[in-house]
């Protein structure tokens, strides 16, 4: 990282570490490992005039940083739960997300009111899953769900109380839209694979179901 005065290098070695980088910074990323994965969460769009590529320019701009102040932090307030009883497992579908090759590497770009079906408020991953392990387990009464084998793949086992249905990811620019109302199992995990999920809501406890007889009793009462 470069601020236009001094440099500084970081090291990300594990998944539960983010590098906060404010506007007006130059960066570039080197040393990427075998098989490693970048995930990168921006404030904004793409918007091509917002780029300064030569680094030149960059040390002529006089560019505003980032206001800092967290006493304008608005508190996201929680939407009226609608609790869906119909969906089925077919209504759940496989979503391609553009490829754009690069001589250094692809990149794969999801933005909200774009390239996905809802907005996404949470984003969490999965890794270091020991060997026959199973995640998930639960179901949802109004959040909707992108599931992206980021790196390596797995199986999604989903569940609408009366039919399953197996999906497999194992492709970075593939994701499975899971609708609400769906009970989904994430097993089969291989060697060092990422899951990663975008979610379309902020935690909320009570929108889970994690128990499969009250799912059950929910998608059959009238």
């Amino acid at each position: 990282m470069d601020n236009g005065k001094g440099k500084t290098t970081y090291s990300l070695k594990r998944s539960y570490y983010g590098l906060y980088i404010p506007a007006g910074t130059w960066r570039h990323m080197e040393n990427f490992s075998t098989n490693a994965v970048v995930l990168v969460l921006s404030s904004t769009q793409y918007i091509g005039s917002d780029y300064i590529r030569e680094y030149s320019d960059f040390l002529k701009c006089n560019i505003p940083k980032d206001n800092q102040n967290n006493n304008n932090i608005t508190r996201i307030k929680r939407q009226h739960i609608s609790y869906s009883k119909s969906n089925t497992v077919f209504d759940c579908s496989l979503i391609a997300l553009d490829i754009n090759h690069r001589d250094k590497g692809n990149i794969t770009v999801v933005e909200n009111q774009k390239t996905l079906p809802f907005d996404i408020k949470r984003i969490y991953y999965l890794y270091d899953i020991p060997g026959g392990e199973t995640r998930g387990g639960h179901a949802h009464k109004d959040l909707k769900q992108l599931v992206i084998a980021a790196s390596g793949s797995f199986d999604v086992i989903l569940d609408d109380g009366k039919l399953k249905r197996t999906v497999t990811l194992n492709q970075p620019h593939h994701c499975l839209h899971i609708v609400p109302g769906i009970w989904r199992e994430i097993i089969n995990f291989s060697s060092g694979s990422i899951c990663l999920v975008l979610a379309s809501e902020l935690h909320n406890e009570e929108d889970y179901f994690r128990d499969y007889n009250d799912y059950i009793t929910f998608k059959n009462e009238q």
